[in-house]
């Protein structure tokens, strides 16, 4: 088999292997799916936002129950099991105090894992979009070197039907 002859045999095995099709398609399915991720996103930053707000409200509401709870006590307004008002005492603030900074640590603590995962979300949609950017990119690359093999192959092709 001379050489003219096999180079069509490769490049016709080249072309066949890469596909001669166009990209569009393709990259339009690519496309649906970056939109796909930038909602993602879009709706990922709106429930951590939400999230926050509702924490922030927890702990607005705790503050308002700890300074109510003080009033009240002050006031005379809270009464122990034997029907008797409760005093507004050191021990009593503190005591107070310690089971409210305990809530308070739980709500850090939810904050904290909320916004850890939040970001690896982020990280996660951020490596999808790169993935997707890649993607495109050689399907782009793909195209170019099957149009170049079909060139090759029609000018070898020329050059064997003389």
């Amino acid at each position: 088999m001379d050489t003219r002859r096999r180079s069509l045999m490769v490049a016709t095995l080249l072309a066949a292997l890469a596909g001669c099709t166009s990209p569009p398609a393709t990259l339009e399915l690519v496309g649906v799916a970056q939109k796909a991720l930038s909602d993602a996103r879009v709706y990922q930053d709106q429930r951590h936002q939400e999230a926050m707000g509702n924490l922030d409200s927890l702990a607005s509401s705790m503050d308002a129950a700890f300074d109510a709870d003080v009033r009240l006590v002050a006031a005379g307004g809270i009464t122990a099991p034997d029907g008797k008002a409760v005093a507004l005492t050191p021990e009593w603030v503190i005591s107070a105090r310690k089971g409210y900074a305990a809530g308070r640590d739980t709500l850090t603590a939810q904050r904290q894992r909320m916004e850890s995962g939040h970001s690896q979300q982020q990280d996660n949609l951020s490596a999808a979009a790169e993935a997707l950017d890649l993607a495109k990119a050689l399907i782009i690359q793909s195209s170019v070197l099957n149009e170049q093999a079909r060139h090759i192959l029609m000018s070898l092709q020329g050059k064997a039907n003389p």
